[in-house]
């Protein structure tokens, strides 16, 4: 089980050093904002996901890393510490 702070903490820190070497990209600045705004998991919409597919596409290297975050996070199962409460929980969904 991944901690959501520290992954949110370091994929922010990777999308900081993105935004610095691309200061003009506004799409980069958004993701960065609306990375910052989340608080735990419920949050999760999907909308990093979508502005990654749709607007930058795979073109720079931390937009696969924010969507593996986001899909990760989006899995409720995944916050289970108990290996066999996790499968229950896969099983019932």
């Amino acid at each position: 089980m991944r901690s959501f702070s520290a992954a949110k903490d370091i994929l922010l820190s990777d999308l900081d050093s993105e935004i610095k070497n691309n200061p003009e990209n506004e799409i980069l600045k958004s993701l960065g904002r609306t990375l910052k705004s989340y608080e735990s998991v419920f949050e999760l919409n999907g909308v990093m996901s979508e502005i990654v597919v749709d607007c930058l596409g795979f073109e720079f290297e931390n937009g696969e890393k924010l969507i593996e975050f986001e899909k990760y996070f989006s899995d409720y199962s995944n916050s289970i510490r108990s290996t066999e409460l996790r499968s229950l929980a896969i099983i019932l969904r």
